[in-house]
């Protein structure tokens, strides 16, 4: 549980305000999880069964779609700073679409490279030179969306999974 833990808050996005959205991923998922474990306590038919089986692959297979999206989505609008910088001394940041200007300051150069030509990412946020702040907020609701979504996908999705297995187990075993 604590690998998986690690793997969630390594997929968080790099907003300052993402520790409520994160707060409310694990409530709800808490509540998710506690009614589907209601499932573990009734007997389920075999045709129940096949029907769990079939929605945890379901899942499954919706969880990684999610995954590869948001990590696009990821790779498309975060960067680290400073480019060159020691790995230890980067911070990841949020950008935004870029505008019309922005899109030929940026020519030749990655995002962070660009950033750091403009004065920095407080520098070009503020004053808008490679995006609007209108547009960054988008983006970070975007990426808020999704991790929460993907995160309640997976921790569902492996849940399901879970019992999907622990009820087709023959008596014995359990």
């Amino acid at each position: 549980m604590l690998l998986f833990n690690a793997f969630l808050k390594g997929l968080a996005p790099p907003i300052g305000s993402a520790d409520l959205p994160i707060g409310m991923v694990s409530f709800a998922t808490t509540v998710v999880l506690l009614a589907l474990s209601l499932l573990i306590r009734k007997r389920i038919t075999a045709l129940r069964q096949q029907r769990l089986a079939i929605l945890s692959i379901v899942m499954l297979g919706l969880a990684f779609a999610a995954f590869f999206l948001y990590r696009d989505m990821v790779g498309t609008y975060v960067f680290e700073y400073p480019p060159d910088g020691p790995l230890e001394e980067r911070h990841k940041h949020v950008r935004g679409e870029l505008h019309a200007m922005g899109l030929e300051r940026v020519r030749g150069k990655s995002i962070a490279e660009a950033v750091r030509h403009y004065g920095g990412p407080e520098f070009v946020s503020g004053y808008e030179i490679l995006w609007t702040e209108a547009s960054q907020g988008t983006v970070e609701r975007r990426l808020e969306a999704g991790y929460l979504g993907l995160s309640m996908l997976l921790t569902v999705a492996l849940f399901v999974v879970a019992i999907t297995v622990w009820r087709a187990l023959p008596a014995e075993r359990k």
